[in-house]
């Protein structure tokens, strides 16, 4: 069982998770989010030191898990038949976007994520460098490497597009914090769709 301390921690990263995402880091103050986990301000600075050690600890929290470092990615089979590896591939790509907006909490951090990408004050706070930017170079070289035909200048292009799909889809099914669940049929039709367009990007380029 969980000790009080691990309670309250769990309790502030989840109130600063939501304010995080609702307004991106500067947004947030420390007096509001302790005020939203029911807190005194200074276990925020007990537990994590400044707003930036939170909002760290939050990042580490989320990419713990392996699926959302693409840990995968290192044991995929480019010698597989070349539509089933761009099955594979995709379904690996799409799957941590999708899950974390299967749940409020994981919806809160999607907009965090996405505040931060967009933010020109990011750079100084390291957590693209740290989370973002290793994870979109092994993702551009397994793409590269799933698509040999298409001109490298447009694999960038091609990532981006994937992902802009997912977040079309998520957007069109809800912008709040109402869970997203996506039926295994309509989760294939959204793959194989990826499959046709990433096909159709590869021989336009030859």
């Amino acid at each position: 069982m969980p000790s009080k301390g691990e309670l309250t921690r769990e309790r502030i990263m989840k109130a600063a998770e939501r304010l995080f995402g609702a307004g991106g880091y500067d947004a947030a103050s420390l007096r509001a989010i302790a005020s939203a986990a029911g807190v005194q301000q200074p276990l925020l600075h007990y537990h994590f030191g400044s707003k930036i050690g939170l909002y760290q600890a939050g990042w580490e929290r989320r990419y713990a898990a392996p699926e959302m470092r693409q840990d995968a990615l290192a044991d995929l089979d480019f010698s597989m038949d070349r539509e089933e590896l761009l099955r594979t591939l995709v379904k690996q790509l799409i799957a941590p976007p999708l899950k974390l907006g299967s749940t409020k909490q994981g919806r809160a951090f999607l907009r965090v994520l996405n505040w931060e990408i967009n933010d020109p004050r990011a750079e100084k706070r390291g957590i693209l460098a740290k989370y973002i930017q290793p994870i979109d170079q092994q993702v551009l070289a397994a793409l590269a490497k799933a698509l040999p035909n298409l001109p490298l200048e447009r694999v960038a292009e091609t990532r981006s597009l994937i992902f802009g799909l997912v977040s079309s889809v998520l957007n069109s099914l809800g912008m709040g914090d109402r869970p997203i669940k996506i039926s295994p049929a309509s989760l294939e039709q959204l793959v194989e769709f990826a499959i046709g367009g990433l096909m159709r990007i590869e021989n336009m380029g030859n």
